[in-house]
């Protein structure tokens, strides 16, 4: 057994094997979920964007007085007139996106962990009872959740210890522009990112100088803390301004009169400075309640034991390998390799 694990062929198999399960559970599941309303609306902006783009191509300001990002629905005005039934057609779409998204997860635990847990994470997704209900629907998070793997892997990939990819900031922008203009909310991912680069503290090698290697040993572990700030700091600049830059971008498709339709959803339906510091300890517990009943049904109640030990044993060890990834428990390692 464990000769079978060490084997390279084996994790290959498994992940390809992951891929397969994602690919034939969702394929196979693709029309058992009934049309959610969302999904409705959403197939309704294509088929207009469809019809007319110049016209359409921000439909939901048009005709529905509410601001949508469009890029969903423009990537789903491709397809939705193929054959006679516009829900299958976007939601072979969404089919695609989704295992465009399981690579995503694979590249990012590689880039983080390795081969091995990369192939188990794979296979962790495509065994989620809760993720196959969006890899199945043309809604927003089924985009978002695609996107997002690759931009946390392109910011990962960017920020190396000795040197800073600017191909891959690059790629990572592309990706933010996108899931901004997949969902309002996308900045959050945005915001994760910055925490990317607490995932590596590591500090280039340096060349030892003739002479004395003890002192010189002793003067590089004096000046690592110092060191490791410094290219901390340059990393979350990047990063920062990779951010910005999308934001930025991500703008210029917005329509005029986004400003008014903005101010008129967030009277309507979030909390203004003033509710939230009056501490409405009602309106989070049941927050907590609903994110707690979801995980107790979806993902079983021992994944917060699990999420625990992983946890410890990252405190504990203090490696790069151990640290629980982006998606369950991000913090802070230090690790004093340098």
């Amino acid at each position: 057994m464990m000769s079978l694990l060490r084997s390279q062929a084996f994790w290959k198999y498994l992940f390809w094997g992951g891929v397969a399960l994602f690919f034939l559970a969702r394929l196979f599941t693709l029309m058992s979920f009934p049309i959610f309303n969302d999904e409705a609306i959403y197939i309704q902006y294509s088929q207009l964007i469809h019809q007319d783009f110049g016209q359409f191509k921000f439909v939901a300001q048009g005709l529905y007085g509410h601001w949508k990002p469009p890029l969903q629905y423009w990537l789903g005005s491709l397809v939705v007139g193929i054959g006679t039934n516009p829900l299958l057609a976007v939601r072979v779409l969404c089919l695609f996106v989704s295992l465009g998204g399981l690579f995503g997860i694979y590249f990012f635990v590689k880039e983080l962990w390795g081969k091995k847990e990369a192939a188990v994470a794979a296979c962790l997704y495509a065994l989620s009872p809760a993720i196959i209900f969006y890899n199945n629907q043309f809604v927003a998070e089924t985009f978002v959740f695609s996107a997002a793997p690759f931009m946390f892997w392109a910011f990962l990939k960017a920020i190396q210890p000795d040197r800073i990819r600017f191909f891959y900031a690059f790629l990572g922008l592309v990706f933010a522009i996108a899931i901004l203009l997949f969902k309002q909310t996308g900045i959050v991912y945005l915001i994760l990112g910055l925490l990317v680069p607490f995932l590596n503290l590591n500090l280039p090698k340096t060349k030892q100088q003739g002479g004395n290697n003890e002192k010189g040993t002793h003067r590089q572990r004096a000046k690592a803390p110092r060191r490791r700030m410094e290219a901390l700091a340059l990393r979350l600049a990047v990063l920062c301004a990779v951010i910005l830059l999308a934001v930025l971008v991500a703008h210029l498709f917005e329509p005029s009169g986004r400003a008014e339709l903005k101010k008129a959803f967030s009277e309507k339906y979030t909390m203004s400075a003033g509710e939230i510091l009056g501490l409405p300890f009602d309106v989070w517990v049941s927050n907590v309640s609903r994110v707690f009943d979801f995980f107790l049904k979806y993902q079983s109640a021992f994944i917060f034991p699990l999420l625990l030990f992983f946890f410890i044993a990252a405190v504990r060890r203090r490696t790069l390998r151990d640290r629980p990834s982006v998606s369950t428990s991000i913090f802070r390692s230090t690790d004093r390799s340098t």
